[in-house]
């Protein structure tokens, strides 16, 4: 056990704790599924099949501007990020990845399909609890670093979707340094570090989001959300085979009705209108060793149709943005628990 400490966080422990429990659960009574449920009738009664949206990406990337916005829509329930969900994640990965350990889960008679109906079992009661309403017809997830595990996540949850934020990375990599954004394992001094680790995150996701196809992964340019939002939110709608709310346009008449916490990086940003000022604000921030080296670090930016140039230019923004610049300078703030 000191081995196990010292490999991993004590605030990972009771996680692993707790799954490790819920697993050995399912290993003990796997043998009576075929003739009845494990579940005792309450508990059955609590299961829930409705659909699950994840919405990912790397932080810093307009993950929790797009969930407040759908967190506006009657029938779409995000909140905050619920942090232990890409922790879980991370385990079940771990134990498969690692042939001693994926051996010794066989030895010991628990399956894949066991530890994949056991996570299931876990992360729903996280899911769907967090909101009572028999109303909603999706439950959304945004954790940013889910989609990492988005191919498991879609053999677990029937009819989930995904939703992949992409940002321009200078602007990522900006926002992360000037707002000393803690993301584990990486220095949130380093510019060329953050670029680096992005293109590593978010190119394995996209693969994944690639490999699911289009019906099930929609990719959303943080910069399209912000300059064409009515175009860009009607075509999320589609993809959620969800009837557009025009609530979704004006999410700061809603803020106090959303969940969003003081404690949220993101939350000053997101209790106003949608803008445009967060496009340039890294233009001429970045090391100029790295600024030229843009495109070597990140080479996905021109899959993605990111310019190269040190100073990008951006469509026009349609005409609810350019209002809601001229109304920015006198709203007042918001207070939220």
């Amino acid at each position: 056990m000191a081995f196990m400490r010292s490999r991993m966080h004590k605030k990972d422990i009771v996680i692993f704790i707790l799954i490790c429990l819920l697993i050995f659960n399912f290993a003990s009574n796997y043998s009576k599924l075929e003739c009845q449920s494990i579940f005792n009738p309450i508990y059955k009664d609590h299961i829930d099949e409705r659909p699950v949206l994840f919405i990912g990406g790397f932080p810093r990337s307009g993950t929790t501007l797009i969930r407040v916005m759908l967190d506006t829509h009657p029938n779409i329930f995000c909140g905050e990020e619920t942090r232990v969900i890409p922790r879980i994640l991370y385990m079940q990965a771990n134990w498969f990845n690692n042939q001693k350990e994926a051996q010794r889960l066989k030895n010991s008679g628990i399956s894949r399909k066991v530890i994949n109906d056991a996570v299931k079992s876990f992360l729903s009661q996280i899911i769907y609890n967090r909101h009572s309403s028999a109303n909603l017809s999706m439950f959304c997830v945004k954790d940013p670093f889910t989609l990492r595990e988005m191919k498991f996540l879609d053999k677990i949850f029937e009819g989930s979707r995904f939703i992949l934020m992409i940002r321009d990375p200078r602007a990522v990599a900006h926002s992360v340094v000037s707002r000393k954004i803690t993301i584990s394992g990486i220095d949130n001094t380093n510019h060329e570090a953050v670029l680096k680790r992005y293109q590593k995150v978010v190119g394995d996701m996209w693969a994944s989001c690639q490999l699911l196809g289009r019906r099930k992964c929609l990719p959303v340019k943080y910069e399209d959300l912000v300059l064409q939002p009515n175009q860009t939110s009607h075509s999320v709608m589609d993809f959620l085979q969800t009837k557009f709310n025009p609530g979704i346009l004006n999410h700061q008449s809603h803020i106090n009705h959303i969940i969003v916490s003081k404690l949220g990086r993101s939350t000053s940003q997101v209790v106003k209108p949608i803008n445009t000022k967060a496009l340039t604000e890294w233009v001429g921030k970045l090391p100029k060793s790295v600024s030229d080296r843009a495109c070597e670090l990140v080479p996905m930016m021109k899959v993605w149709g990111y310019s190269c140039n040190a100073d990008p230019v951006f469509q026009n923004p349609d005409k609810l943005v350019l209002k809601n610049e001229e109304l920015i300078p006198y709203i007042g703030y918001f207070k939220q628990t």
